[in-house]
């Protein structure tokens, strides 16, 4: 049996690890076996959203690791020449995963640690990011300086590279296998990648997090963020969208489940009735498996997959936020993530709205079966 190397680095979700499962699950066969490599980090979270571990699947192996990779000039020059001259997407000895672009850096470390040599044969891999994957400058440098605290030295650097990392490191010649799950065409016209939203799908179905068997499926799936901890809003704001929210769902008869992001403090959903999943598996994991009625949320990127995986319609109430102005400028300035909400998600605009779809959820919502038939 041949075994392939897989490498990926700058791991911080499990978002991004379901992205790169799902792509070994699809990649590797009975002859081909895929030994991969995942280098995890914290990504400016205080502690890593993912634990070493070591994981199996059919045909691949998948050891995630808390390393760092560092490199020099020289190893950075080889990684250019490799990208140019020494891909081979059909039969290759080293697979290289990035997350929204190709992964320079990760293969300037690979020769900076010996693991790969100027003749070895490479294919690069691109999983999904998020709402990121997609986004333009601003949104992306005010995610920069949000989540790094960074200096002016380190703000002008990122500006000197941006071109090189958003814009050639995602053309679509040095990708030889494209997993993201939307693709921009010409006219701004938006195209799902069925194949890589399949894989995903089955991925996120297979989830045995602890907690999720445990788990009654709820009425309204709330999917939150740290938008508190991260700055964007106070906590008196958000503290009265749950307090209405919390009422809101009650006076409809519904129960309400909050699936937080692990940087999150879960304490202050309890104190408004809320049910919090404790479990460590994604938002996309829960919406497949518990198949709530309604999903709610904020700027998450699990409401688009909500849409595009499960056909199951999903809700902003950015809207409602108190105080959100600012937060929804920064979001809905970038064209691109513009386009994208409001193809796949459905924005709320006023709590009469939200009341009255609460109000109709009972007599238009799907029955089991046929939630699964449309799964």
């Amino acid at each position: 049996m041949k075994t392939i190397r897989a490498y990926a680095s700058h791991i911080i979700s499990p978002y991004h690890s379901a992205g790169i499962l799902s792509f070994l699950g699809h990649f590797a066969q009975p002859s081909k076996h895929v030994a991969a490599t995942i280098y995890i980090e914290s990504g400016g979270w205080r502690k890593n959203l993912l634990a070493e571990k070591l994981m199996h699947g059919n045909h691949y192996s998948a050891e995630f690791r808390n390393d760092s990779l560092t490199f020099g000039l020289a190893d950075l020059l080889k990684a250019v020449y490799a990208l140019l001259f020494t891909r081979n997407q059909v039969a290759p000895e080293c697979l290289v995963i990035g997350h929204s672009r190709v992964n320079l850096k990760l293969i300037a470390g690979l020769f900076a640690k010996g693991l790969l040599t100027l003749k070895s044969r490479i294919a690069t891999v691109v999983i999904d990011e998020g709402i990121g994957t997609y986004a333009g400058f601003s949104y992306r440098y005010q995610a920069f300086c949000r989540e790094n605290k960074p200096g002016i030295p380190a703000k002008l650097l990122y500006c000197l590279i941006y071109p090189t990392n958003q814009h050639i490191l995602k053309s679509r010649y040095l990708i030889d296998y494209d997993w993201r799950l939307i693709h921009r065409e010409t006219f701004g016209k938006l195209s799902l990648n069925n194949t890589a939203i399949s894989c995903y799908r089955d991925t996120f179905r297979k989830d045995n997090s602890p907690g999720m068997a445990e788990s009654d499926s709820p009425d309204i799936l709330l999917i939150t963020q740290p938008l508190v901890e991260l700055g964007l809003v106070t906590l008196s704001s958000y503290q009265d969208i749950l307090s209405r929210l919390g009422n809101t769902a009650r006076a409809a008869g519904l129960s309400v489940m909050v699936k937080s992001h692990p940087a999150e403090e879960q304490a202050i959903y309890g104190e408004y009735g809320f049910k919090v999943l404790e479990s460590s598996g994604t938002a996309e994991s829960i919406i497949s498996q518990l198949q709530p009625r309604l999903v709610l949320g904020f700027s998450s990127t699990a409401l688009i997959n909500s849409s595009i995986m499960f056909q199951v319609k999903s809700h902003s109430i950015l809207k409602l936020l108190p105080g959100s102005a600012e937060l929804r400028k920064q979001l809905f300035k970038d064209t691109h993530v513009r386009r994208i909400y409001t193809e796949y998600v459905h924005i709320i605009t006023g709590w009469p709205e939200l009341e009255d779809i609460l109000a109709g959820l009972t007599d238009n919502a799907p029955g089991p079966d046929e939630l699964e038939q449309a799964m």
